[in-house]
């Protein structure tokens, strides 16, 4: 089973993602942790220093060989993922996309814990 959660910042994908993860028991990626980890420093920085394109791009990138190395997984991908790159398509064809839509308030109150984190 190949699951790519989606929804805005702030909808709960990491959180959600780990917890049906070890639901189901597959191989749990934060995609953003892995862009971090790929380039050594915090998505805002890459932002910053590199550009939105070049983010965007390694994105893409990433989450392609992280679909083709894996047979099964739970990715929880990125705010702007599915926007970007035929992203939304791929995931369709390759697996099962869930989209995660919490209220308006809920995401605002989550955001604004956690601002400084995002870019």
């Amino acid at each position: 089973m190949k699951i790519f959660l989606l929804g805005f910042m702030g909808a709960g994908k990491s959180y959600w993602g780990k917890q049906l993860a070890a639901h189901w028991d597959l191989p749990f990626f934060d995609l953003d942790d892995v862009i971090m980890e790929a380039e050594g420093m915090p998505v805002a920085d890459i932002f910053n220093t590199k550009g939105e394109t070049y983010f965007r791009n390694l994105e893409s990138k990433l989450l392609r060989e992280l679909a083709a190395d894996n047979d099964k997984f739970l990715i929880s991908c990125g705010g702007g993922t599915p926007c970007f790159s035929d992203t939304m398509d791929f995931m369709n064809e390759n697996g099962k996309t869930i989209w995660l839509n919490p209220s308006v308030p809920v995401m605002v109150e989550r955001l604004q814990r956690k601002q400084h984190k995002r870019p």
